[in-house]
Order: C-alpha cells, then sequence, then structure tokens
C-alpha cells in the first residue's frame, strides 16, 4: 500500500528533530521504513551511518527484512543492510561496549545475563542471611517495625524480593543508591508548634455551663492536649506517634464554639500529615538499614557477575553511558559516525535509555516514532513523560510534530466506539482515529458487550467464560471479513494476565474450541500438580516406584534426595517404606482401599488436608488446586469410573495441553493484552473487564520523584503507617495505573481488525474497574439480566445470569490448519498407540532415561548456576540462561516468518546465520516451501508424530532441513540423524517419493551436515522404532551406560542401575 502524504511528509522531514505521533494501525514502521530508506537513496547516507533503536528484537528483525526487500533492487547494498545498526538498544550498548572493550574496561568476551532476576534474589538471600548471623537482635526488631502487607491474608513481606525490586528500580531511573539517604522532595516541617497552639487553646477552654456529656468528651479532647504539650521539641519518640492517631476522644456534643470544635477539622487534616512526617522521623535508623541492605546487595551483585565476565541488561546501558561521558573522544566519535538516529516506540523508554540517546544524538538528526496512549510498560519504569517533553520542547521552539491518526487496520464503526470510550479519560492523549482503509458493508455491530450476572465472583466469571466461548461459536463460520467468513484462528482472547486464562480454557474445551495460549506455564506443569498427578499414580499402584519416589520428594512426604537412595538400595523402594512408613504412609493407604469408593477430587482433597500440603504454596498454586480438584469432580460426574481409567484420562488431558504451534494454526489464541502489543486480529474478546484495579503499594516503594518510601508498623497500635514518602508514592502510583490500566484497555481494543467483544462479571460489587468505565463512557443500560441482546449506542449488549448450551457440531466449522494426516492402518489385535518422533530419538539414546523423563515428568536438568558453572556445564545448557526449548522456539518461529514477541537478541542472530548458508541459497530458488510442516503417520502398527523445520523443492530435488541450535555440534549427531531419517519417511509417505537430500544445519557453527537417507539407514531408523515397540509391550526399558549417565538427570536418583553400570557407584 502506497504511503499517504501525512506519512511522507513526515519520513521526509529534514532541518530538525522530528517527533511523529503514531497512532495504533496508522503504519509507523513503514513510515520508519520509508525514512531509513529515502536517506539512502536521495540523501545519500551510507545505512552505517544510521542508527535505528527498537524495543524488541523481533521488531528489528522485522526492519531489518523490510530493508532488505526494499533495497532488493540493488544488490550491493544488501552487505550494507546487513551491517546497518538496526538493532534493540541493549543490543547497541553491547555492540558499542564490545568495540571498545578495554575503554570500557570489561571483558571484550562478556556474556549478557538474561535472568537476572534469579542471581539477584539469590544475591539478596545471602545479604540477608549474612546480616541476620551478624546482628540478630537488630534484624528482628527492624523486621518487626516494617509493616504487614495490607491484603486479607496479612503476611509479613518477603524483605528480599522487596529489595530487589527497589535496587531494580533504583538503577532503571539512573539515581543512585546513597541519594535514597536523602529525602528527594517533600516538606518536612515540624507541625509541633501549630499542634501546641491548637492543644493550649483546647486546656483553656471553660467547661462552665455544659453537660455531664460534654464535660466528658472536654476532658477526652483535653487528655490528648496535655500529650501534644508534653512531647519534646527534639527527637521523634513513640509518644509524638501515639499524639498523631486522634483516637479515644468524641467531639459530636461538644458546643461549636469550644476550642476542640473549631480545630477539628484541620486537625483531621494535620494529624494524617503530622503521623507521615514523624514516621519518617521515628525510623530514621531503619531507612538507613534499607539503604545500607541495598548497597551491600549491589557491592555482591556486581562481584558476582565480575567473576564470571556477566553483564545485566541494566549494567549495558550503564556502561556504556559511563563510557561515553568518560571518554569525550569516543563519544565524539560515536555522535559522529551516526548522521541520523530512527527512534521506535519512544513512549516505553526509561530515564536510563534518554540519558544513553542524549549522548549520542546530535541536533537535527533525532527521528523519533511513539504514541503516548500506547505506553503499557510502567512496570519495566517505562516513562511518557519522556516522549511527551521532547514533542513539547519542539513544539516550543516553533518546530513541527507529526501526527498520524489514519487507522489501517480497523472498521471504522469500531474506531467510532473506540474514540467514544476513550475522550477525556485519563492516561489518553485527546486523538481521534480514523479509518483509512475501505471495508465492505456491515449491518450488525461491531463492538460488542457481554454481562454475567450472578452472586459468587467464581460462579459469575464461569458462566462469563462460557459465553465467550458460545459467542465464538456464534461468530465462527457466520462473520464475513473481508474475503471470507471468520475462522477460529482469527479470534484472540486477550487478558490482563495468564492466570485468566484457565476458566476460559476450560471454557472453550467445554465447546469443542481449539486454542493455544501465546506464552505463560502450562497448567499441567506447574509443580502442585504435578505432585497431585503423583498421589494419583501412587493411589493406583504403589509398586509404581518412579511415581512413589517423586510423590515421597514432594513437600507431602519431603523425604530427600539421600533418603530416598537408602531406602531404595535396601531391597527396593516400596519394601523400605512399608517397613519403614514415613510419616503419614498409613493413612494414604487407608485412602488407597478406598479409591473407587469415592470421587478422586474427594480422594485429592483429604490427601492434601492430611498432609497440610496448601499451607506454604502461594494463592495462586491454591488456585491451581481447586481448580484441579474442580475438573476432576466434572469429569467423575460426567463420567464415572474407576481411578485408573481417571488417571489415564487426566494424563491424555495434560498432554493434549503441551503446546501447539506458536503462531496457533487453526485454533483461538489467548495471551495478556502486553504479549498482544504490536499485533492485530480480525476479531478480538477482552475477557474480565470487572477485575479491579490493584492499588496496592509494596512496603517499601520507591520514585524518581519522591524517593524511597516505607510502610512502617505503628509501635503504640500496631496498625501500619506510610511515612511521608511512601504517602507521596502511594498517591502517584495510584494516578500511574489509574492512566496505564486505561491504556491497556486502549491497546486491547485497537487490536481488533473487524469485531470487538468486551465482557465482564457483575457481582454487585463496586470496584473501580474497566467495566464501570465503559458503562459509563458508552451510556449502556445493564441493571440487571435480560437474556435477550438489543443494541444501544451502536454496540449489541447481552446480559444474562444462565450458562449457555453448547451446542453439537458447531466447532467443526473450523479449518483443519496445515496440518497433513496421512492414512493409518488398521492392525488386527494390536493396541493402538503414538509417540512423538523425539519421544524415539530420545529412546534410541537411553530407553531407562526415555521412560524416567517420561512418566517421572523431572526430565529437565537441575538449574545451573550461572556464576559457578564450568564451561562444559554451561555448554549442556544449549544456550546459557534461556533454556534451550525457548531458544529453539524462537529460532524456528524466525525462520519460518512466524510472530515472535519479545525474540532474544540470540535467537535474531541465530536465525541470520542460517539465511547466510549454501541451503538457504538454494531455499531462495525453491519452488515449493513447506515451514514448520506438522505430520502423522503409521509404521508397524505405531502412529508416528512431529513436525518437520522446513522442506524444500529446488532444480527437481527434494531438501529436508533440520535447524540446530547446539553449541556442539559432535554431541547428539545420531539422534538429529535418526529423527530426520524419520522425517524423510514421513515426507515419503505423504509425497510417495523420498528426498534426495537430507541435511542438518547447525547455526551456532554455520555446518552443514548431510545424513545418509539410504535404504540401509532409513531400515535402520524403523528398527528403533520396532525396539521402542516392544520396549513399551514387555514394560522394560534398559538403561545404555556411559559418559552420558554423568550428565543424566536421573543417575543420582531414580537410575541407581545405570549408576553402577557406568561406573558411578
Amino acid at each position: 500500500m502506497p504511503l499517504s502524504e501525512r506519512q511522507i511528509a513526515a519520513a521526509h522531514r529534514l532541518g530538525q528533530d522530528v517527533c511523529v505521533v503514531a497512532g495504533p494501525g496508522s503504519g509507523k514502521t513503514s513510515v520508519l521504513i520509508e525514512r531509513f530508506s529515502w536517506l539512502v537513496r536521495e540523501r545519500g547516507v551510507r545505512p552505517e551511518n544510521i542508527l535505528a533503536i527498537t524495543f524488541t528484537e523481533k521488531a528489528a528483525t522485522e526492519i531489518r527484512e523490510r530493508l532488505l526487500r526494499t533495497f532488493a533492487d540493488i544488490p550491493s547494498m544488501r552487505e550494507h543492510i546487513e551491517r546497518a545498526w538496526v538493532s534493540t538498544i541493549h543490543a547497541f550498548c553491547s555492540r558499542l561496549l564490545r568495540e571498545n572493550a578495554i575503554e570500557a574496561a570489561i571483558d571484550p568476551e562478556f556474556q549478557v545475563l538474561e535472568q537476572s532476576w534469579l542471581v539477584l534474589q539469590d544475591v539478596a538471600d545471602e545479604v540477608l542471611e549474612r546480616r541476620f548471623s551478624a546482628s540478630q537482635t537488630r534484624m528482628r526488631t527492624f523486621m518487626r517495625a516494617l509493616a504487614v502487607a495490607l491484603d486479607r491474608d496479612g503476611f509479613v513481606p518477603d524483605l528480599a524480593t522487596s529489595l530487589v525490586m527497589i535496587y531494580d528500580a533504583v538503577r532503571l531511573a539512573g539515581a543512585s543508591l546513597s541519594a535514597l539517604r536523602i529525602p528527594t522532595s517533600g516538606d518536612f516541617r515540624n507541625h509541633l508548634t501549630t499542634l501546641r497552639q491548637m492543644a493550649t487553646d483546647i486546656v483553656n477552654d471553660d467547661t462552665g455551663g455544659r453537660s455531664p456529656k460534654q464535660v466528658e468528651q472536654h476532658r477526652e479532647a483535653e487528655a490528648w492536649a496535655e500529650l501534644v504539650l508534653s512531647l519534646s521539641e527534639g527527637e521523634i519518640t513513640s509518644e509524638h506517634l501515639r499524639a498523631a492517631t486522634k483516637k479515644g476522644w468524641h467531639l459530636n456534643h461538644l458546643q461549636a464554639n469550644s476550642s476542640a470544635k473549631r480545630h477539628e477539622a484541620t486537625l483531621r487534616l494535620l494529624l494524617k500529615e503530622v503521623k507521615c512526617e514523624w514516621a519518617f522521623s521515628y525510623y530514621s535508623d531503619e531507612r538507613e538499614l534499607i539503604v545500607d541492605l541495598l548497597e551491600e546487595i549491589d557491592s555482591a551483585y556486581r562481584e558476582r557477575k565480575r567473576r564470571a565476565s556477566l553483564l545485566d541488561f541494566d549494567d549495558l546501558e550503564e556502561k556504556a553511558i559511563e563510557l561515553l561521558e568518560s571518554d569525550l573522544e569516543l563519544r565524539s566519535k560515536t555522535a559522529g559516525l551516526f548522521r541520523y538516529i530512527l527512534m521506535d516506540e519512544l513512549q516505553d523508554t526509561n530515564p536510563l535509555q534518554w540519558r544513553l540517546l542524549e549522548l549520542v544524538r546530535r541536533a537535527d538528526n533525532f527521528f523519533a516514532v511513539g504514541d503516548v496512549n500506547q505506553s503499557i510498560y510502567g512496570f519495566r519504569h517505562a516513562r511518557p513523560q519522556l516522549f511527551g517533553a521532547y514533542r513539547q520542547a519542539l513544539l516550543d521552539s516553533g518546530k513541527h510534530a507529526d501526527e498520524l491518526r489514519d487507522n489501517y487496520r480497523s472498521r471504522p464503526a469500531l474506531l467510532e466506539t473506540i474514540n467514544t470510550l476513550f475522550t477525556a479519560a485519563p492516561g489518553i492523549e485527546p486523538h481521534s482515529l480514523a479509518s483509512g482503509l475501505p471495508f465492505p458493508a456491515k449491518q450488525d455491530p461491531s463492538v460488542e458487550v457481554i454481562a454475567a450476572f450472578g452472586e459468587g465472583a467464581k460462579e459469575t466469571e464461569w458462566v462469563e467464560a462460557q459465553w465467550v466461548a458460545r459467542r465464538i461459536l456464534d461468530l465462527v463460520g457466520t462473520l464475513s471479513l473481508k474475503s471470507r467468513k471468520a475462522e477460529f484462528g482469527d479470534v484472540a482472547i486477550l487478558t490482563r494476565a495468564n492466570e485468566s486464562t484457565g476458566e476460559l480454557q476450560r471454557a472453550l474445551d467445554r465447546f469443542g474450541i481449539p486454542s493455544v495460549v501465546i506464552g505463560g506455564v502450562t497448567f499441567y506443569d506447574t509443580r502442585e500438580i504435578r505432585d497431585l498427578k503423583l498421589v494419583l499414580d501412587v493411589l493406583l499402584n504403589p509398586r509404581d516406584e518412579v511415581a512413589l519416589a517423586g510423590l515421597l520428594r514432594s513437600p507431602m512426604f519431603g523425604l530427600g534426595d539421600e533418603e530416598l537412595m537408602q531406602r531404595g538400595s535396601a531391597g527396593g523402594l516400596l519394601a523400605s517404606v512399608e517397613q519403614n512408613p514415613p510419616a503419614g504412609w498409613e493413612w494414604l493407604m487407608d485412602l488407597r482401599r478406598q479409591r473407587n469408593l469415592m470421587s478422586p477430587d474427594r480422594l485429592l482433597r483429604r490427601v492434601i488436608d492430611a498432609s497440610d500440603y496448601e499451607s506454604n504454596l502461594t494463592d495462586r498454586a491454591r488456585s491451581n488446586i481447586a481448580k484441579y480438584l474442580a475438573m476432576l469432580g466434572e469429569r467423575y460426574q460426567r463420567h464415572p469410573a474407576g481411578l485408573a481409567e481417571l488417571v489415564a484420562s487426566v494424563e491424555q488431558a495434560s498432554r493434549e495441553a503441551e503446546a501447539p504451534p506458536a503462531d496457533g494454526g487453526a485454533a483461538v489464541r489467548l495471551m495478556t493484552l502486553h504479549k498482544a502489543k504490536g499485533l492485530e486480529f480480525p476479531v478480538v474478546f477482552l475477557p474480565f473487564l470487572h477485575k479491579g484495579r490493584n492499588y496496592g503499594t509494596p512496603v517499601i516503594s520507591f520514585t524518581q520523584d519522591h524517593g524511597l518510601g516505607v510502610k512502617w508498623r505503628d509501635p503504640g497500635s500496631a496498625e501500619n503507617i506510610s511515612d511521608a514518602i511512601a504517602k507521596r508514592n502511594e498517591e502517584a502510583a495510584r494516578a500511574t495505573q489509574d492512566a496505564e490500566e486505561n491504556r491497556l484497555l486502549y491497546v486491547g481494543c485497537t487490536r481488533a481488525e473487524e469485531h470487538l467483544v468486551l465482557s465482564w462479571s457483575v457481582t454487585g460489587r463496586n470496584r473501580s474497574c474497566a467495566a464501570g468505565f465503559i458503562t459509563s463512557k458508552l451510556g449502556l443500560s445493564l441493571d440487571a439480566a435480560t437474556q435477550e441482546a438489543f443494541t444501544q449506542t451502536g454496540v449489541r449488549v447481552f446480559s444474562t445470569d444462565r450458562e449457555p448450551t453448547p451446542v453439537a457440531g458447531v466447532a467443526q466449522r473450523a479449518r483443519t490448519g496445515n496440518v497433513m494426516v496421512l492414512p493409518v492402518t488398521s492392525m488386527p489385535g494390536s493396541p493402538d498407540s503414538s509417540a512423538s518422533v523425539t519421544d524415539i530419538s530420545n529412546f534410541a539414546e537411553c530407553p531407562r532415561r526415555y521412560f524416567l523423563g517420561r512418566f517421572l515428568n523431572q526430565g529437565r536438568k537441575p538449574r545451573l548456576d550461572l556464576l559457578t558453572a564450568s564451561e562444559d556445564d554451561l555448554d549442556e545448557r544449549d544456550g546459557g540462561s534461556q533454556s534451550a526449548a525457548e531458544l529453539g522456539i524462537e529460532v524456528h518461529a524466525l525462520l519460518a516468518g512466524q510472530p515472535a514477541p519479545e525474540a532474544s537478541h540470540e535467537s535474531v542472530e541465530l536465525a541470520a546465520r542460517f539465511r547466510t548458508t549454501t541451503i538457504a541459497k538454494k531455499l531462495s530458488r525453491a519452488k515449493i516451501v513447506e515451514h514448520e510442516w506438522d505430520f502423522v503417520f503409521e509404521t508397524g502398527g505405531l502412529v508416528l508424530r512431529g513436525q518437520v523445520d522446513l522442506w524444500f523443492e529446488c532444480d527437481r530435488q527434494i531438501y529436508l532441513v533440520d535447524y540446530k541450535t547446539d553449541r556442539r555440534p559432535s554431541v547428539g549427531v545420531a539422534g538429529h540423524s535418526l529423527q530426520l531419517r524419520l522425517y524423510a519417511l514421513a515426507l515419503e509417505s505423504a509425497l510417495k517419493r523420498l528426498p534426495e537430500k537430507g541435511v542438518l544445519c547447525f547455526l551456532r557453527s554455520d555446518l552443514e551436515e548431510e545424513v545418509d537417507l539410504s535404504p540401509l539407514a532409513l531400515n535402520e531408523a524403523l528398527e528403533v522404532v520396532y525396539s521402542f515397540q516392544l520396549a513399551q509391550q514387555s514394560g522394560e526399558f534398559t538403561v545404555k551406560p556411559g559418559n552420558a549417565c554423568l550428565s543424566c538427570a536421573f543417575h543420582a536418583t531414580s537410575c541407581p542401575v545405570g549408576r553402577e553400570k557406568a561406573g558411578l557407584l
């Protein structure tokens, strides 16, 4: 689509710094690309002299790829584009530091610590432990001084986590820890003089002619006044705080002309302020201790990183700033290198990043694109005010600021509703969005509201979730999009947090709707659910020593690995447990005898209660357990069965819940609103908009404007007191959260292209929430459930208090997606079974390890300490702080052209390496190309499933390609080759011909390994499949002893035989 006049004018503006306010769907990336292209083509600027900064690796990759396409007519330009500075701000800092490592006084081979939070938490724990050991009395006094958190459970704050949060916030603000010792703002005047004057007036009041009740109330006020008059003018004491607490006296019967009555209103306001200020002074020593702890954490954290040659993301920015500020020659050289700087998403910049940009900017060479209305990363300390200040500075100097408000994404009727919603909304700048695209006529409203009514929150939310699912069924196959009817893959459900997806998934499952959660932890993979599944396995079969070991290791029994090994070596684990049962074993066996006499959720509830399993769990974990028990109970009521059948069905459910393709395929996508930033979908649902905004602030808080604030415990009443800075931080946080919540809703609404559905639950509780905001803005009448849909102010409104009835067969409207299902031949007398190609590969490496990892569900290696691990340990991790699985998913997504939100720098680099390979050059000439090709085929009675990274036809030959991100290509080649041969057989089943070439691409080493696809080699692969089937039928999974045993996750626990054969015992 050609650019509009406004877009071109913004892209071509010269003679000033440029500020482009780009609304949602306004084509800001196209404008950025045009700016870069125009500077190169028309202004003669070399690509290497342009710095383009983005906030995600995905965005940087997209811009680079679009630039390559833009300059496809100039082949010689490709190398220049690939060398251009198009990157995230962290990648820019990393490159700058590596190229100037000596000047920066750092190791040029430094590694980036991406999971810094884990290391910081560990450091904070160590610092606190040392402090407690060195000065236990002072630390206990300090902990008692901190306020108890103000939630329904009332818990003592996690001090280590609080300190880490403050440390992180201070660094991102570009502030120093030492500055926390002095308040950065606030008037700490001593109001004692004013209070004494009021107290003197009260004491001197004439009590003559007053009633007994009035005299009694005057004495209460007089007692307080005498306390105030006795306070010292020096050090603040607990008596000062007691005087600032206006309790125990009432003035409702006093005459209006009495001093106490005259001063009452002033006192009420003044005492609140005074108490906060006096708390600040009273707890000054404790405040100093907090800063001491933060400085100790900083010192220990920096030393640990230094020893391991690690830099975290904040270090990259800090050290780049230090380098440029200390080396004026380098600063001048760097600024001179970049004739123009292009900045995407400026509204998401934090103060530290802005400070860095100021060091490399020159006059009139800065081009920034952003939109304050889409600033939703306050939790990462983004400051949208920086964008506003930059724009205002341009306007104040008589320069022009460009605005792009034409929306090339959404239907006009949808934009009209969005404009109505967000006019004069806090946090939203007044801009009217207008559609820049033609859309086919549509009679039905493009915006809907679903309101579920009920008494209890959980019950009503379940009704809402089901109506979301039902409405998706209604729209799929009937809602007309631009060129076809809506499909499940067109629908996205966007939530504020991942925790909200559970009920929605359950509802989608009930209605037979395929779905995929993008990001977040799989429900069945949480520790608490794995523990409960182990309970079911042991209740079913105590002789399953794999499950038994897992259960005994869980918090329900708490046995350590050493004790488990001792028990297991003495005649078997079960025999040892029966001879010397751990606490709780007898009642577990009693329950086993009743396993078919009660529902499985009741069985588990008894185990949970008897073991006190939930006592140390988080709210989220307890919620997961409640959900799991409800699922089991519902499954049992629908299909009453014995425990064995139920365990099998639960296992099947968990397998089906494993992550499908990242792009969602033909499935409804569920993701958070933050994950959806920058994306668009034909149909968007925003559910659970009734959930209230969390205005709670941590016990220890920090803001750049006010400094370090703390909530303390009143020494006299044990109530909580926010000191003066904490009070200001709370007020600032409330205003900031209100604004950001509105922007988050704005971002969600503007993701929709054709249709938007807003839903919430109404339970009678009045809370500040998006639902109330929408109801008020649109003038909706939602006083009660009507059970019928109606149209109001151009919006379809439906309110109900009843669950919908599932509609059989409607789910069949969905497309089957790009999974190729091949015919399966039946084998009489042979049980149905299936496996993935990865299962076969893992089995080939070691059958015993495959068995333990598959059924114990503990196949993950223990987490390495990144700061003490050896080089070999790090190599084994195949990717450092990012897991090999996460890295592989991101690389595969990038190479397949799929969305990879927030892909790591490492993933982008590896994907770029493939594009320089010989096989990639053949790919560029291919006539047929298939990325991420899913298959299912049968061989020898076993159904094999898997996914081929890439196959294509070029020069009448079929190439089969498998990407690998291994650090050591020599490790695991045999397993990779086996996988590729099975992929070749799958292709033969589908295409009726074998591929001519099979290639393993090791992206880290630029190595291309051709795999033998001869008949003999393929027959050997089938022999492995046959061995796998035999092992399944016999239940015998033998061990393959060797060097790999040393790195096996089970060699010290569940596989003593393997250890013995490997010579480790």
